[in-house]
């Protein structure tokens, strides 16, 4: 997402290039278009960064080993994706404050667009979470609820600060909610194919930390059920 591609659109130089997301003031003074527009509540996205920054080489897979990769737009990360895997900023920016940029600039914005669910699509936020969560209190934004989308091993990390931080969240008055969060195959087979890097014992404890915490804080942590599960590819066998 840089401008380059948006002047050409309009008929306007190119020029250098910079990139929308921490180069452009955002504004959300878009309008409700009814009442129940409302009430679906759409999400505002927080861009920056990376959905996902898993790079695993593809190469070094021994199940692809022998195929010939020369041809495929990437040779890293899971096999059976569809995520962007593309930053939308510039990488060397702060994380947290591209995220504050576009909060203080909502908080700044008229017209009722926010409805007080965010997609927060950098997995470097989720990683800082101490510092996001205290840019949002410093911020005073209303109750809100953040989705983030990490990985299984990514919520696995974060587990001893989200249990200290969601208390701080409740007290805020927000949610944290994780979704798309893909636990892919039960099969290690099946994973190795994907190049997921996840292993069952991975996956055991991130789903049973998700339920405690989702017991110890009901009201403001919750995550998607079903999560992500890939059913099979041609090469899955009745063993997987």
């Amino acid at each position: 997402v840089k401008t380059g591609w948006f002047a050409e659109r309009l008929g306007l130089p190119a020029g250098d290039e910079s990139w929308f997301v921490g180069g452009v003031e955002p504004r959300y003074d878009a309008v409700m278009f009814d009442a129940e527009s409302r009430e679906f509540r759409p999400f505002l996205t927080v861009l920056g960064g990376v959905s996902c920054d898993y790079r695993a080489d593809l190469r070094r897979n021994p199940y692809f080993r022998g195929v010939d990769l020369t041809d495929c737009l990437r040779q890293a990360g899971c096999s059976f994706c569809s995520s962007d895997m593309f930053p939308t900023s510039a990488m060397n920016l702060d994380p947290v404050g591209l995220a504050r940029n576009q909060f203080a600039a909502l908080a700044r914005s008229s017209g009722g667009r926010n409805c007080g669910r965010f997609e927060m699509r950098d997995i470097r936020l989720f990683r800082r979470l101490a510092d996001f969560v205290a840019m949002i209190g410093v911020l005073k934004l209303p109750p809100a609820e953040f989705h983030f989308a990490p990985r299984v091993d990514d919520l696995l990390d974060a587990g001893p600060d989200l249990g200290k931080l969601l208390p701080v969240l409740a007290a805020l008055g927000h949610r944290l909610i994780l979704f798309r969060m893909g636990i892919e195959h039960f099969s290690p087979s099946e994973n190795g194919r994907f190049n997921k890097g996840l292993t069952l014992e991975q996956i055991d404890r991130g789903t049973a930390l998700a339920e405690r915490l989702r017991a110890a804080h009901p009201e403001h942590f919750d995550y998607a059920r079903p999560m992500g599960y890939i059913g099979f590819t041609p090469w899955t066998t009745l063993e997987d």
